[in-house]
């Protein structure tokens, strides 16, 4: 592939101007930045000259080694703009008499971003309600607090150092409490998606601050549950005592839960935090720098090795960095033995770019560039090797050189002076010759997480690039790239790993072991660290193969019957491994020179370590009319589910056309990319179908060093063919008569559809329903500006009661149920995490009373449902997944700021709020019983609900993502949800719907069955 042209060594005029120390730069707003592409800047233009004009600290062309203006046509990276220059104090030149400054290998580069998105995480958990003695207060009080000087200097003036113009980016912020105590079900996100101005700070405190108490009233509720079954069990224990077993053949103890079922551990608290702030930001507008700040008290816990690993691969390779504000003092004798762990806090956050605050920070109103700006709103490469902490003792910030952090000897804590540091020791590992550019294998180590420690010119011919990751606390990865100097294409580069460690780590690895360790975690961590050495060679020999692709012919050469879309490989639906189809001979040397080559991006899950990858959500058209037994079982027990078959065939025929050949049928597909049809392809991306229809994921992976403007270039001309792409088949014109098997035209139903919406809307002119497009009007599918398939609510059996929500029981491979949660896991599953995330209302409707002694026939409840269901399509809703009769429809609805905001000023300024994912779910019919669903008399929540045996009840549910904000712009069918706030978005939905449906069902006897009052229906949602 074509690289940039890099500058030369040493200029004419180099002297003649002043070395910049410090260089701000702004990344754009269209499209994202990767690490690569920042490191790949800062490489290109060392030596360099930028030149900022005097008297004006906005950007200018950066000066190759000719002092020539770079065209903005030409220069690759000619997007990220220079804000400002800070020049070095040794430099000869002063700033007022040179505008023109020299970037060196000790220029400190950081970079900005016109938009964030931060999510804050509250540690609520129990610990947090001890008295903190070194403060006199209890722990919870500061957490207000803490949120308020947090948020306040987050949002200050920014004055860059060396400007004088403020930068005022765009900050996105989620807000969430969360709480170790499994049987506190409040919805933990108290404010998402909204942004954060200087205006509109106090609004936000203050409506944090009033759901905060609401939040605690659930917190205390929940630990007095836990409370009193700890007192239950102590005292059936104490009775046992007395009794001496005298009556235990007669009279069996009763069985109490054990309390620790309702309090997960602190590394599981520790590990559910940041999976909510993932999935926060994932909520979160992209193309934006992520970051998760969390306020604790550092009670927090080290997961396991394996849990560890993958959740900071999660961080890295997302690039979110983390953050924490420690409430609590790091002296044992300050929280009555709650010792915190500000060892690990500050390992992570380094190791993600974040930073360290050992006690909430103070306004400064008189600085320019705060702390919370420093450690939350630049990006730098030092910024991930070096202790970023910010403390009591400090007044600014610590940049140490090197990792070692400096704790205090316990005996000595009074001390300043006396501190102890832990000696590091290096050890080469290995060194090799690699048969790649050195930007190419810079760019793979950036998106693993290294950063540039130094750079180093040896003799003027020369390029030393040294890269550092921290791997766990005391222990980094040491990785040299060194090559000729100017850098070219074609030269070979040499690579040195080592490991900068203690002693005992270095002994644990490398001594050869004559028994086994005794602590499980030391025995995962030395095989995890060997498990890493191998896959870092393993991924530098993948990097060879893949970037050789246009060296041999025969790798981009494809055969006449691929390029007719004859698929390569074929997957059978019981296989894992893909096979070489049967049409081609396994003897033909061409072919499996070319399978051996291309069946190297087969593995998706190190995607990420060699390509950059993209992502396009998509909603597919279901096919034909609403089965029968969609909602209802048929005579053997089984339901129907939603197809897709004719929307997915199209989309793999749109692929087919649109890349170059089919590598695995209906799954891989590869784009070679020329910039000359006459020279061989630069350049290639593949595209991945995953998920299950309905909702799939467009997953494109391009060749590692591809400019970002490229890639997003690439992904809007997709997304435009992918939204004309129309649907093939005839489901738009007709429908199935419920009640036989004639089909019948749309517009014979149309009156029906007008009596349940309502008459027409006046923005119905020109606008057809959902339901009344004509097949070629329909499009095939439709892109979702948010990962819909984070957040798809899936049941995979029924509840085992619907009184309050819990996750529903798994099957284990003998067909047994599972304990749902258990007191030695990890962290919360899926649907837990996302009951706590979403806002939920519930309705449960009795069709039959206990007393009754006729049934409503299941067909005739089927068509019930299935008419609501209609009716949901009719307001633009999308099936996104069946399961055992349970059907969840999916709409994104587009918000905006609320009218009745404050800030006034800035209404109108700001960008559009994202949309928020709104879910319907319906259950097939069901029946309790005494022992399923029975409802606690002493439960205030369900008092009114009087349920008997046998009772049957047509259950429907709504979850809405927690989105500032209020609903707008909506099409007519959905015209009833404008101006409403998530909160209200389920009362509007469901009202009325089932009432319209028995209005269409025809069936006397379920109408006269149906109780609306709301005597008879009650919500079961937060």
């Amino acid at each position: 592939m074509a690289l940039p042209q890099h500058h030369a060594l040493i200029y004419r005029d180099v002297f003649l101007h002043a070395e910049a120390r410090d260089i701000y730069l702004l990344m754009p707003t269209v499209y994202y930045i990767s690490r690569n592409e920042r490191a790949q800047w800062f490489v290109d233009r060392l030596n360099g000259v930028v030149n900022i004009p005097c008297g004006d600290k906005q950007s200018s062309p950066v000066k190759n080694g000719n002092s020539e203006d770079v065209p903005q046509e030409e220069c690759e990276h000619q997007e990220i703009e220079v804000l400002s220059v800070v020049p070095s104090v040794t430099s000869p030149i002063h700033e007022s008499k040179s505008a023109q400054f020299r970037i060196t290998p000790e220029t400190q580069v950081v970079f900005l971003a016109p938009r964030y998105k931060l999510a804050f995480i509250l540690d609520m958990s129990p610990t947090v309600a001890n008295i903190d003695i070194a403060s006199a207060g209890v722990l919870y009080d500061k957490i207000i607090t803490a949120l308020t000087s947090t948020m306040k200097e987050t949002i200050a003036t920014l004055l860059i150092p060396g400007s004088t113009t403020p930068f005022s980016p765009v900050i996105f912020i989620t807000i969430i409490a969360h709480t170790s105590l499994v049987n506190c079900r409040k919805n933990q996100v108290l404010i998402q998606g909204c942004v954060l101005t200087r205006d509109n700070v106090d609004s936000i405190l203050e409506r944090v601050q009033h759901q905060l108490r609401r939040f605690e009233s659930c917190v205390a509720s929940s630990l007095a549950e836990v409370v009193d079954t700890k007192t239950l069990e102590e005292e059936d224990d104490d009775e046992q005592h007395l009794t001496g077993g005298l009556f235990e053949d007669i009279v069996e103890p009763p069985v109490t839960p054990d309390p620790a079922m309702y309090l997960t551990t602190p590394e599981a608290s520790f590990v559910n935090m940041m999976r909510y702030g993932i999935l926060a930001l994932q909520m979160l507008p992209e193309n934006s720098n992520g970051g998760i700040i969390v306020l604790t008290d550092g009670i927090v816990g080290m997961p396991d090795a394996n849990m560890f690993e993958s959740l900071m691969a999660r961080l890295r390779h997302a690039n979110i960095s983390c953050s924490f504000v420690q409430l609590s003092a790091s002296k044992s004798l300050g929280g009555l033995g709650q010792v915190p762990y500000p060892d690990l806090m500050k390992f992570i956050a380094t190791a993600t770019f974040g930073a360290y605050f050992s006690q909430p920070p103070k306004c400064d109103p008189d600085c320019g560039m705060n702390k919370c700006h420093h450690a939350f709103l630049t990006w730098s490469f030092r910024k991930g090797l070096s202790s970023y902490t910010f403390g009591d003792q400090v007044n600014n910030v610590e940049m140490s050189q090197d990792l070692i952090w400096t704790d205090r000897v316990p005996a000595f804590a009074g001390s300043d002076k006396l501190q102890w540091t832990p000696k590091l020791m290096r050890k080469k590992l290995t060194e090799r010759t690699l048969h790649l550019p050195m930007p190419v294998v810079l760019s793979c180590r950036m998106r693993e997480g290294y950063s540039i420690q130094e750079i180093v010119i040896k003799g003027e011919s020369q390029i030393e690039v040294r890269l550092a990751q921290l791997w766990r606390d005391n222990v980094r990865i040491l990785y040299a790239l060194s090559s000729v100097w100017p850098l070219d294409a074609k030269r070979l580069c040499r690579v040195e790993v080592g490991v900068e460690a203690t002693y005992d780590f270095l002994h644990d690895v490398t001594c050869p072991m004559k028994k086994p360790f005794n602590s499980p975690y030391r025995t995962a961590v030395v095989k995890k660290y060997w498990h890493m050495l191998q896959d870092m060679s393993d991924t530098d020999q993948r990097l060879l193969q893949l970037h050789s692709f246009n060296t041999n012919v025969i790798h981009f050469t494809v055969p006449e019957s691929i390029k007719q879309g004859v698929p390569l490989l074929i997957q059978a639906a019981n296989s894992s491994t893909p096979e070489l189809n049967s049409q081609f001979s396994s003897k033909d040397p061409a072919v499996m020179q070319f399978v051996s080559f291309w069946k190297h991006v087969l593995d998706i899950s190190n995607w990420q370590k060699w390509l950059h990858t993209h992502r396009i959500g998509l909603i597919l058209e279901h096919d034909i009319a609403l089965a029968k037994h969609l909602h209802v079982p048929n005579s053997s027990g089984r339901f129907n589910v939603i197809t897709c078959r004719q929307a997915q065939s199209a989309l793999n025929f749109f692929l087919r056309d649109w890349c170059t050949f089919v590598l695995v049928e209906n799954h891989l597909y590869v784009k070679l990319q020329y910039k000359d049809a006459e020279k061989p392809p630069t350049s290639f991306y593949v595209v991945h179908t995953a998920a299950k229809p309905p909702c799939i994921v467009l997953r494109l992976g391009f060749i590692g060093g591809t400019p970002c403007k490229d890639r997003n270039e690439e992904l809007i001309i997709l997304k435009e063919h992918l939204s004309q792409l129309n649907f093939p088949g005839q489901r738009g014109t007709q429908v199935e008569d419920k009640g036989s098997k004639t089909v019948l035209p749309v517009n014979q139903r149309k009156p029906s559809l007008e009596a349940i919406a309502g008459p027409p809307h006046p923005a119905q002119i020109g606008h057809k329903p959902p339901l009344q497009r004509l097949w070629s009007e329909i499009p095939c599918c439709k892109i979702t500006r948010k990962p819909i398939e984070k957040m798809l609510i899936k049941y995979e059996r029924m509840p085992l009661t619907f009184n309050f929500l819990d996750c529903p029981p798994a099957v284990d491979q003998s067909g047994h149920l599972t304990q749902a949660l258990s007191a030695d896991r990890l962290a919360y599953d899926n649907f837990t995490i996302l009951s706590r995330y979403l806002f939920h209302h519930r309705w449960i409707w009795r069709v039959q009373s206990g007393s009754s002694s006729s049934s409503p026939p299941l067909l005739a409840l089927g068509r019930i449902l299935s008419n609501l269901a209609q009716i949901r399509l009719q307001e633009g809703f999308n099936f996104a997944h069946t399961h055992c009769g349970i059907v969840n429809l999916v709409a994104e609805l587009r918000m905006e700021e609320d009218e009745s905001s404050p800030d006034e000023e800035f209404k109108g300024q700001r960008p559009d709020v994202v949309p928020s994912i709104l879910q319907y779910v319906i259950f097939p019919p069901h029946t309790t019983t005494a022992a399923r669903d029975s409802v606690s008399e002493e439960d205030p929540e369900f008092m009114d609900a009087e349920h008997a045996e046998g009772e049957l009840q047509i259950i429907t549910e709504c979850w809405v993502e927690p989105q500032s904000g209020v609903v707008s712009d909506n099409p007519p069918e959905r015209s009833f949800l404008d101006g409403l706030h998530f909160s209200n978005i389920p009362q509007a939905t469901d009202r009325c719907s089932l009432q319209w449906c028995f209005l269409r069902s025809h069936n006397q006897l379920l109408s006269s069955a149906l109780k609306s009052n709301d005597g008879n229906k009650y919500s079961c949602g937060k």
